[in-house]
């Protein structure tokens, strides 16, 4: 599970690299603060970065 873990997070740090930093955790965090309990429900924690990608990719 942790190995999972980390796969999801190396990917999404090289992510960051290949685009605008900025851009990318103003979308991540204004959903993540939508979602207060984001760190308690990996659901909806991979549903915001799954949306903030698709915004990104769209823009």
């Amino acid at each position: 599970m942790y190995r999972i873990v980390c796969e999801i997070v190396r990917s999404t740090i090289m992510f960051l690299f290949s685009m605008r930093v900025s851009t990318f955790f103003f979308f991540f965090w204004s959903r993540a603060y939508l979602c207060n309990t984001y760190i308690r429900y990996p659901i909806c924690f991979m549903t915001n970065i799954l949306m903030t990608l698709a915004s990104l990719d769209v823009r």
